[in-house]
């Protein structure tokens, strides 16, 4: 699967995740807050 960032394709595969397993593995491990800091970090790189 491949678009630009912003456009969901995490959502989409976590709301996959919580429909079959009931819950997002990346959040109750704490991932999600370095995914965050490296989508950022993209995020700034690409609007420069």
């Amino acid at each position: 699967l491949y678009a630009p960032n912003g456009f969901g394709k995490t959502s989409l595969f976590d709301a996959i995740e919580y429909g079959v397993t009931g819950s997002v593995n990346r959040f109750l491990r704490g991932v999600y807050q370095k995914d965050n800091m490296i989508d950022k970090g993209l995020r700034d790189k690409h609007s420069l």
